[in-house]
């Protein structure tokens, strides 16, 4: 009897370990982490939505804009509306559409405007997954890519959620501008690429990017629609200021925006007269500050003493230099839909880290690449080490966060603060560097790149 049966035990054995090891197996515990982790951001923006009421965050910059436009008032310096600590610093035209939570009025407003956080990332997740199912075709595909984003970016959006800031909505509109202008839809990505341009400004690089790409008409229309939002304001304003006022206040608030904001940032390297350089500021600039001319906390540099006009112009050089690269490498992988999106990720995250501020919530535009790597891993012929590259980003922003609230869950008394201190070291901006770096890598045109039929069509 004990030799007749195991064969049979034999036979079972290699079975479970089989299922085991199956990727298929695992689908529905991940699929319970993404519920867990997900519940967790939509607490922590209800959490955020309590704090706005009683301590400064972004969010309060972006109403006293929208009441500002609404009331007909001056956007910039200290107009009647000005939050003490949050001067509105984003151009008009995104005053004009958030006056629309300002008209709900502050709670009502408020909630909803925490609301599309999730809203935002949903729509994003739903962008990135639409197209990666053209590229993979695997059971459980949205599920792991869903895990592989909520970890990642954990922190970001963590923060993001915290300040009631635009992150997310500018990964969207850049991810699916460029989607659709790659398959032939150039005058709904480039009303995408306009939005996002007028949220957030440094989206303009694309533009370069699609005349590079020798893709005219969506640079121009691009172009055009710019130039159309411009009048936003304007329609705010109408019914306080009447047809002929608003429309010179819309333009009174963009030679404002030019002179007031955007001037001081390109001369003085200061914004609304402020030059800060201490964390959680990860700026090419400010980390190089920390780390050669003062750390803020001790007085000292953190490695060794440089000049500041030196560390300011490497910072320069890296990140112009970064954006040229990417947008040369985007010319010449024109034909890869997959490839265009890391360049421009690439480029624009050049210049964000090159600008003055930088903050661990404009990690959201990592999505994209995050997604790239995925479909490049799972596609035939990938591996799963070309994922490698995520785990430095995922372990140093939201790594530290996991412990951080581990430890205050369990009340383990902690010496340090690991998100302040990862943040202050510019852990984050090197991993991220590192992330973007290593998926252009995989998309170096080493051969004539040929068009991926898949992405002709949505």
């Amino acid at each position: 009897m004990s030799d007749a049966s195991e064969p049979a035990a034999d036979r079972k054995q290699p079975d479970i370990l089989k299922r085991l090891r199956s990727p298929e197996s695992w689908v529905a515990p991940a699929g319970v982490l993404v519920a867990i982790l997900a519940l967790v951001l939509a607490g922590v923006g209800a959490i955020a939505f309590v704090d706005w009421t009683h301590i400064p965050r972004d969010i309060l910059a972006y109403w006293s804009g929208g009441t500002n436009v609404i009331e007909g008032n001056s956007l910039y310096g200290d107009g009647p509306n000005t939050i003490a600590g949050r001067p509105y610093l984003y151009p008009p035209a995104f005053a004009a559409f958030f006056s629309f939570f300002v008209r709900l009025g502050p709670r009502f407003g408020t909630a909803v405007w925490g609301a599309t956080h999730l809203l935002f990332a949903a729509l994003l997740f739903r962008e990135l997954y639409g197209w990666a199912r053209t590229k993979v075709d695997r059971p459980g595909t949205g599920i792991w890519l869903a895990l592989l984003l909520l970890v990642v970016l954990f922190q970001a959006f963590w923060t993001e959620q915290w300040e009631g800031q635009v992150n997310t909505l500018v990964a969207l509109l850049v991810f699916g501008g460029l989607l659709r202008v790659t398959r032939g839809r150039e005058i709904t990505g480039a009303v995408m690429l306009a939005l996002a341009i007028h949220v957030k400004v440094l989206p303009a690089v694309l533009v370069l990017l699609l005349l590079l790409q020798k893709r005219n008409r969506a640079a121009l229309a691009t172009l055009g629609f710019c130039l159309l939002f411009t009048l936003a304001p304007a329609l705010v304003s109408m019914p306080k200021l009447g047809v002929f006022g608003s429309v010179a206040y819309a333009f009174h608030c963009h030679i404002d925006w030019l002179t007031d904001v955007m001037w001081p940032a390109l001369t003085k390297g200061s914004v609304a007269g402020t030059q800060y350089y201490a964390a959680p500021n990860l700026s090419l600039r400010a980390v190089g500050y920390r780390w050669f001319v003062d750390d803020m906390d001790t007085g000292a540099p953190l490695l060794f003493g440089l000049p500041f006009g030196l560390v300011r112009a490497v910072s320069l050089i890296a990140s112009v230099g970064l954006a040229g690269v990417s947008l040369w490498m985007a010319r010449r992988t024109k034909d890869s839909t997959t490839a265009t999106i890391v360049w421009a990720t690439t480029a624009l995250f050049a210049l964000q880290i090159g600008n003055l501020l930088y903050w661990d919530h404009h990690l959201m535009l990592m999505a994209l690449p995050v997604a790239a790597l995925f479909v490049l891993a799972l596609r035939e012929g990938g591996s799963w080490k070309q994922l490698v590259p995520v785990v430095p980003l995922a372990l140093l922003t939201s790594g530290a966060r996991f412990v951080q609230l581990t430890a205050e869950v369990l009340e383990i008394p902690r010496d340090s603060d690991l998100v302040r201190d990862s943040q202050m070291w510019g852990f984050p901006l090197m991993a991220a560097l590192l992330l973007v770096l290593s998926a252009g890598k995989y998309l170096l045109p080493a051969r004539k790149t040929e068009p991926e039929t898949a992405d002709a069509t949505d």
